[in-house]
């Protein structure tokens, strides 16, 4: 572990806004990394929960921890907030509501060692849900460069944020995010990273990524459509692609005022979960879908293969 008056190897950004249900969880799992050579900056917008005092708390018992806190002014300008006061050689984020695993940190900077063309490393993810069980692994999360700079043009989700280490002199070049383009500051800052270096997704399960109706992803759909389509938009014009043909279409959320949305999450959830094999999960999700509709044949469907295991 380094000085607390000397530059660590990494430093860790985490943005947290009423975060207290998972906050301690996640901060655990930074903390207890195998690779301890690092400062964890939380930034705290604002929040009104008992997220400073679990904060508080943690930056008392481990000198790692330092927690800014800033007025509420939403995800963009808390995470430039804290990339102003990092230090570290690395840049690696973190959510207050997800897990890292012991060896993410150890393994991603093995990585950008040994790869000093690359800009940006994340790692596959498991997703789970908000009790902490799992639901499947994340498909778009591939290793190649290429296939990950494809799907960003197309608008897929092809690195996780949260689970991203960035050397700091790139993250210097590129001048951080974008606040105009949130919810999409990150999917903005990965195609701008595509075409200075390489991207990588580490092909190991390192990371935990939690599904709950309160994620920003869900909660902000509306805004995403606009600002995704801006951001790939400029992507289009730094690159010199003039074919329209290759410009994705940004859906909206169709489903989001559906009264019957949840139990379609339940049961597709499900579905997910038995192809993973997430049997036990699927089961869950199987009988919550039988409760929230118990008139409708898909949510049968689903038990009864849950319950077969298939």
């Amino acid at each position: 572990m380094s000085h607390p008056s000397s530059p660590p190897l990494i430093s860790v950004v985490m943005p947290a806004y009423n975060a207290s249900r998972y906050l301690g969880e996640a901060i655990e799992s930074i903390l207890g990394q195998t690779l301890s050579d690092f400062e964890l900056i939380v930034i705290d917008d604002g929040s009104t929960d008992e997220t400073p005092r679990i904060l508080q708390t943690f930056a008392e018992r481990d000198p790692r921890v330092r927690v800014i806190r800033i007025q509420n002014s939403g995800i963009g300008s808390a995470l430039n907030t804290g990339l102003a006061a990092t230090r570290g050689s690395f840049i690696a984020r973190m959510d207050g509501d997800d897990i890292s695993l012991p060896t993410r940190f150890e393994k991603q900077v093995a990585y950008l060692r040994a790869h000093p063309e690359c800009v940006l490393v994340g790692t596959r993810v498991l997703q789970i849900d908000p009790e902490g069980d799992p639901l499947f692994e994340m498909d778009t999360v591939e290793p190649s460069h290429e296939r990950i700079d494809q799907l960003l043009l197309e608008g897929r989700w092809a690195i996780v944020h949260p689970a991203i280490m960035i050397p700091r002199a790139v993250m210097e070049t590129i001048g951080g995010y974008d606040n105009d383009l949130v919810p999409v500051e990150d999917h903005d800052m990965f195609l701008r990273l595509g075409e200075i270096g390489r991207l990588a997704n580490l092909p190991e399960v390192l990371f935990k990524y939690r599904k709950h109706p309160q994620n920003s992803v869900r909660v902000m759909a509306d805004r995403r459509v606009k600002a995704l389509t801006t951001a790939i938009e400029n992507a289009f014009a730094r690159r010199g692609i003039t074919d329209r043909s290759r410009f994705p279409e940004i859906l909206p959320d169709v489903d989001r005022d559906d009264p019957r949305r949840e139990v379609k999450q339940q049961r597709n959830w499900g579905w997910d979960c038995l192809k993973y094999g997430s049997v036990a999960t699927a089961r869950k999700y199987a009988f919550r879908s039988v409760r929230g509709a118990p008139l409708d044949w898909e949510s049968w469907k689903l038990l009864c293969c849950s319950l077969r295991g298939y």
